[in-house]
């Protein structure tokens, strides 16, 4: 009898070892790095509505197809002219740095009448976040010994430049931080056993195995639009 409830209670374990269970992950969100200099602020106090031109020379990002980088820009420039700039035309302001390559900042001002370059420096949308920490669906928190799980963010830096005096007067880093919150999110969804996570097992798109591996094009737009957002309120406010 007694031998029959031990071997009942081991098949019960290996059932239970067996299943699959959805539990979640939460990340605590990075914060944005954000220097504005007095300079800067002395000259918006002046200038309501300044002249700036979008500038992206030397971009180190994961995101190499055109139409992405496209993408990027016009959704910065939109937000730029949404909030009262005078935005320049960046291919023709890049066409004049070519033909002149040794002007100084301040000769470049006095040739396009640009008061601002907002350089972008780098964005990066394969930034990952890994815990072995994982949440059961009754909100108990679990933790792993060798499993972890994996989500993917992203970061977008840039400076800010005055040109007449030549001086850089800012600068900004906005960073996305996957599953800060139990939001029902699917792709902060873990499928765990009692001894193991699996971190590919994606609850998204019928539960087929694959990874999360970068932002789609809708979740990089949105954020570098509340990336520039919040620069802009940064610096007019």
């Amino acid at each position: 009898m007694i031998k029959n409830k031990i071997l009942l209670i081991l098949a019960l374990l290996l059932i239970l070892s067996s299943c699959q269970q959805k539990g979640y992950v939460l990340f605590t969100k990075k914060q944005n790095e954000i220097i504005n200099s007095q300079d800067l602020k002395d000259f918006l106090n002046t200038h309501k509505n300044p002249s700036i031109v979008l500038r992206a020379p030397n971009i180190s990002s994961t995101i190499a197809e055109s139409e992405y980088n496209r993408m990027i820009y016009n959704t910065i420039e939109k937000e730029l002219l949404n909030s009262g700039f005078n935005v320049r035309d960046r291919t023709m302001f890049s066409e004049v740095l070519k033909r002149k390559s040794d002007l100084s900042y301040s000769e470049i001002y006095k040739i396009t009448k640009t008061d601002l370059i907002l350089e972008l420096t780098n964005i990066d949308t394969s930034v990952e976040f890994t815990t072995n920490k994982i949440y059961t669906e009754e909100n108990q928190e679990k933790v792993y010994d060798y499993y972890s799980v994996t989500r993917v963010g992203a970061t977008i830096e840039f400076k800010l430049i005055l040109l007449y005096e030549n001086k850089l007067v800012g600068s900004y880093t906005f960073n996305y931080t996957p599953c800060t919150s139990n939001n029902g999110d699917c792709r902060c969804a873990i499928a765990y056993k009692p001894t193991s996570l699996n971190q590919y097992y994606n609850y998204c798109k019928n539960n087929e195995k694959i990874a999360y591996e970068n932002m789609d094009y809708n979740e990089v737009n949105e954020f570098v639009k509340l990336g520039i957002r919040e620069f802009i309120n940064q610096i007019k406010n």
